[in-house]
């Protein structure tokens, strides 16, 4: 009996320490792939900086070289390399970072790889143009307090004012997502924003509803152009009320095609 148990004893020593070791060998890779995406981000800032870039859509699984992006005087854009075009004209991405054998993005000007990145310089004005295909999203993430540090804050919109982005949009069915929240220190705030489509040759196309002071889920909303009208299309997001609504402060919007009509 005493002998089963010193068997047991050290087959659990030398499970704990197998364990051990796979967690330093997988630390010590963790930390080598970052040391690595830290030379080519510092490579490809230098070379989106001496085009004139200064915002680059970098891959969200490599998000640990951000820092290193940061500090190379660029700021990074967490965008999948299947975004449609129209994305990175949104974000205002002229650069694109792919992994090596991944696809590249449509309308590439020049590429430059290093290491097993390849960044691409994209056409943002022909990018901008591309309409939205059913299932497509084009987003602006502001600020990502709970998933991310923020590089920048959320977008402070008072009343009588709108965050206002144009956008390329054929005639359709579209669901516009709103993460947003009221701009005083009260838990029990709400407020009514309004979210509006304003296609180029028709009336605008408008929704809305409540929210307080955190940010639980998304306002969605799902909204309708009409054929005859677009491409070219305004959106708008803002608070709904006079002089005396609180200030609309937005982390983030998106806006998916969901249908053709």
């Amino acid at each position: 009996m005493a002998r089963r148990r010193r068997v047991l004893v050290g087959a659990a020593d030398i499970l704990v320490a197998t364990t051990i070791v796979a967690v330093v060998a997988g630390a010590v890779v963790v930390v080598v792939r970052q040391r690595s995406d830290d030379g080519a981000a510092a490579a490809i800032a230098a070379w989106a900086t001496d085009r004139g870039s200064e915002r680059v859509a970098w891959p969200p699984e490599r998000r640990a070289a951000v820092p290193a992006l940061l500090a190379s005087g660029v700021v990074p854009v967490l965008i999948d390399a299947a975004a449609p075009p129209q994305q990175y004209a949104v974000a205002r991405t002229e650069v694109v970072v792919t992994r090596v054998g991944e696809p590249a993005p449509d309308l590439v000007v020049e590429s430059h790889r290093e290491g097993d990145l390849v960044a691409h310089r994209v056409d943002l004005e022909e990018a901008g143009t591309v309409p939205l295909e059913v299932g497509d999203t084009v987003s602006e993430e502001i600020s990502r307090p709970y998933r991310y540090a923020p590089l920048r804050p959320s977008t402070s919109v008072p009343p009588g004012d709108a965050l206002e982005r144009e956008l390329h949009l054929a005639p359709g069915r579209y669901e516009v997502a709103v993460e947003a929240y009221v701009g005083i220190e009260d838990d029990d705030a709400t407020t009514s924003i309004v979210v509006v489509l304003v296609p180029a040759g028709g009336d605008l196309v408008a929704d809305g509803g409540q929210v307080g002071r955190v940010v639980e889920e998304p306002l969605v909303v799902e909204l309708v152009i009409p054929e005859g009208t677009g491409p070219g299309t305004r959106l708008g997001i803002g608070p709904l009320g006079d002089s005396g609504t609180p200030t609309l402060l937005v982390h983030g919007w998106s806006v998916t095609r969901v249908a053709d009509r």
